[in-house]
């Protein structure tokens, strides 16, 4: 089983990142649909939805919406907390997403690069790209590299409850940030690493070439404009070609 899909179906996954709430992904959304086109009866994907906060924050404003996650713990969880007009369901992102199904496909928090083969990475923009209708929206939100890697934090220690996790962060030989996670469960010591592909906003837009165009890219959750040095995030919006 890939790192990635045994990770994010951990309770311990869930834990260490539990600080990320809905309040935290609405107000990136509100920002957010300043710089895209009206929402109101339109179809998105929540891409790698988690558990829902992103899709929820959506439905509120008019879209019909689709989440997809790897994650069965997760999308249970999405369905408990509703509503139910949104149509949750495990499947895989380089699996088939539907052809021309949405206006709109959200990717966000960094939930792209975990692939070992690059093929995989190109295979989930195509199947982004076939989901989307014509001149639908495509809006990545991923790590600015030069900013991470500028203010990396390579040891930290992060009390979540009554656990501690000891994190540490590197860059390894093929180019993929790692994050190196231990903590102790009654005694008994835990690990994991997670692997995200350094992708820079050349690569990317290399990448997508041919399948989309970037119209628009914001360096943080603010939607301040890109400062490729500085900037922590690559938040990019995509038109579907074709």
């Amino acid at each position: 089983m890939s790192w990635f899909a045994s990770w994010f179906d951990s309770e311990y996954y869930h834990l260490l990142y539990n600080h990320r709430n809905d309040e935290e992904a609405q107000q990136f959304l509100k920002n957010l649909a300043l710089a895209l086109p009206p929402f109101q009866n339109k179809k998105a994907l929540d891409l790698c939805c988690g558990k829902g906060r992103h899709s929820r924050w959506l439905v509120e404003q008019g879209f019909q919406v689709t989440g997809f996650d790897l994650s069965p713990h997760s999308i249970k969880e999405a369905k408990k907390m509703g509503p139910e007009s949104i149509h949750y369901e495990v499947r895989d992102m380089r699996a088939d997403l539907g052809t021309e199904e949405f206006d709109f496909v959200f990717n966000l928090f960094t939930s792209f690069g975990y692939f070992d083969e690059p093929e995989e990475n190109a295979l989930v923009l195509e199947q982004i790209h076939d989901a989307l209708q014509p001149g639908g929206y495509f809006i990545h939100d991923f790590l600015n590299p030069s900013g991470v890697l500028r203010n990396l934090k390579e040891k930290e220690a992060v009390v979540r409850e009554h656990t501690t996790f000891h994190i540490d962060r590197f860059v390894d030989e093929e180019n993929f940030l790692c994050k190196n996670i231990r903590w102790e469960i009654d005694g008994n010591p835990m690990e994991f690493t997670e692997r995200v592909y350094l992708f820079t906003p050349e690569d990317l837009e290399a990448m997508c070439d041919g399948l989309f165009e970037r119209i628009e890219i914001f360096g943080d959750y603010q939607l301040n404009p890109m400062d490729e040095p500085h900037s922590p995030r690559q938040i990019s919006i995509w038109k579907k070609i074709g």
